[in-house]
């Protein structure tokens, strides 16, 4: 799920809110934050998200016609500043999925009938490295199942795999040339655990350019990139009689290009609604899909509410 913490120049103006929510099923735009909340801030964004896949693709991007999947995903994300440039993210997603069409995996994921479940939870740290002009934030990140779910179906929640990602994030303010804009980016190298000890890592570049229309308007459009290395494109797929056939799934080598458009509005000083979706403009070895999400971020700042418990418990003692 990507936030957006505006950096020093921006925050004076108003809280940049979120811009953007991850879709987790098919690789789309991860978290390009640059500009991280001050120390002792803190924010969560819940969301849902309507994720639909018509087509899977093959090695040279030919659609198939393999059934239609359907994801709701309900998306919650909490950061905190533990300093101006240090950040600790935390997220989970729930997901509530289905798949209709004549080529279901023999597992009850595949059955027609929807299936929920928790899936991946991320923990990511991020530093902001370079403060002024242009902002560099370099992160790690691990991810892993928080339980056993089921991987081998079309509508699965997710691959079911520990994953460590390291990566940086770079950010700009516009101006001169375009007042009240930004750009950010990202760019991330993920590291699965290996799967019948087959690599199958893979590069992500994500690229956001927004504008503030008002103090509280804010609209952005995003693009992200995916090219996997390693692992097996549907030319490598074992036959669907093989035991190794399970794992598919895990081991496709995805490529992607997604394009999106959001926008959100500052309802209240620390209340952000918005709403976002993308597109899959071309895939390799996985499938074409799309998304439309809605959400709120709220932020609150602990530090403060800790301070206020304090000289309450100090004044009731006294």
């Amino acid at each position: 799920m990507k936030t957006l913490a505006g950096p020093t120049e921006l925050r004076t103006i108003r809280p940049v809110p979120v811009a953007f929510l991850l879709g987790l099923l098919v690789p789309a735009m991860a978290q390009a934050q640059a500009w991280l909340p001050p120390a002792g801030e803190a924010s969560f964004t819940f969301a849902y998200q309507y994720m639909y896949a018509g087509f899977h693709t093959t090695a040279t991007g030919d659609e198939l016609d393999r059934g239609k999947m359907r994801w709701n995903n309900l998306l919650s994300d909490l950061d905190f500043g533990v300093t101006d440039r240090l950040t600790i993210r935390l997220g989970i997603p729930y997901v509530v999925s289905k798949y209709t069409g004549n080529y279901p995996h023999p597992t009850s994921a595949d059955n027609g009938s929807w299936n929920s479940t928790f899936a991946d939870l991320r923990l990511e740290a991020l530093f902001m490295a370079k403060t002024k002009g242009l902002v560099l934030t370099p992160f790690a990140a691990i991810g892993t199942p928080s339980h056993q779910y089921e991987y081998f179906a079309h509508a699965a929640p997710g691959r079911a795999l520990t994953e460590v990602t390291l990566g940086v994030g770079a950010g700009l303010l516009l101006d001169p040339v375009l007042p009240d804009g930004y750009a950010q980016t990202r760019l991330s190298y993920s590291i699965p655990e290996k799967v019948l000890g087959i690599s199958h890592n893979r590069l992500n570049v994500e690229l956001e350019v927004g504008y503030l229309v008002t103090a509280a308007f804010v609209i952005d459009a995003f693009a992200s990139w995916q090219k996997s290395q390693g692992g097996w494109t549907t030319a490598d797929f074992p036959p669907p009689s093989s035991p190794l056939f399970q794992y598919h799934d895990q081991l496709a080598q995805a490529n992607f290009f997604d394009l999106g458009l959001g926008a959100s509005y500052t309802v209240l000083p620390n209340v952000d609604v918005f709403v976002n979706g993308f597109t899959t403009i071309r895939s390799e070895n996985t499938v074409l899909s799309s998304a439309i999400t809605v959400g709120v971020k709220l932020g609150f700042s602990p530090a403060r509410i800790l301070r206020k418990a304090r000289e309450g418990g100090h004044a009731g003692a006294n």
